[in-house]
C-alpha cells in the first residue's frame, strides 16, 4: 500500500513539474463586434502572444506620412508575496500595441512590439523590472480607429535549478493616449507574485 502512495505521489510531482503555466487575458471589442482580443502569457518562455488582432495592411501612398516615433518605458514593481523554499528569479515581458487601433475590426495601423527582461531584486520580497520599447510607425489614421497604446505585461517567478515556473501574472492596460511624437512615455505598474 505504501509503495502505491509513493508511486502516485511521484507521478503527481512529475506532472506538476512538466506543466507549462500559461495565463490568458481577454479584452472585449467595442460594441461586441467580432471575437474579443486575447492575450496569452507563456511564462515558461517569457512570451506574450495576441490573437484576434493584427496589423492593417499598409498601402504606401505617393507621399508617405511622417513616421510617429517615440519610446515607451514600463516599470513593473513586483511584490514577491508567495514564498518558496528554493532560490528563484523573476522574468518579465511586455507587448505594446500602438498606433491607430480599430477595436471593431481588430486591426492596428502602427505596430505590435515586444520586450523581455530579468527583474532586479530590491531585497528579499520585492523586485523591479524595466522594459523599454522604441518605436517608429507610419500612421494613416482611420475614422473608425482609436489612436493610442495597449500595454500587456507579464511577470513569472522561476526556479533557479531548472526554470520551472512557480507563479505568474498577466495584466492589461489601455488604451492609453498615444504619446507626442518623438517623446518618451513612462508607465509604472505594481504586480504581485
Amino acid at each position: 500500500m505504501r509503495l502505491t502512495h509513493s508511486i502516485l505521489a511521484g507521478a503527481l510531482f512529475a506532472l506538476a513539474c512538466c506543466a507549462v503555466p500559461a495565463q490568458t487575458a481577454v479584452m472585449q471589442r467595442s460594441g461586441n463586434s467580432g471575437a474579443p482580443f486575447a492575450f496569452n502569457y507563456d511564462a515558461a518562455h517569457d512570451q506574450i502572444s495576441a490573437s484576434g488582432i493584427g496589423l492593417r495592411p499598409q498601402v504606401t501612398p505617393p507621399a508617405a506620412p511622417t513616421p510617429t516615433t517615440g519610446t515607451v518605458v514600463v516599470t513593473l514593481n513586483i511584490s514577491l508575496v508567495s514564498k518558496y523554499a528554493k532560490a528563484n528569479h523573476v522574468n518579465c515581458s511586455l507587448m505594446l500595441i500602438g498606433g491607430d487601433i480599430d477595436l471593431g475590426s481588430g486591426t492596428v495601423d502602427g505596430g505590435i512590439e515586444t520586450a523581455g527582461a530579468q527583474a532586479k531584486s530590491n531585497g528579499h520580497d520585492s523586485a523591479v523590472c524595466t522594459l523599454t520599447i522604441p518605436y517608429s510607425w507610419s500612421l494613416s489614421s482611420s475614422p473608425a480607429s482609436t489612436t493610442g497604446l495597449i500595454l500587456v505585461f507579464g511577470a513569472a517567478d522561476h526556479c533557479d535549478d531548472g526554470g520551472m515556473v512557480l507563479r505568474s501574472t498577466l495584466q492589461l492596460d489601455g488604451p492609453e493616449a498615444l504619446p507626442k511624437n518623438g517623446t518618451m512615455a513612462q508607465y509604472s505598474f505594481d504586480v504581485a507574485l
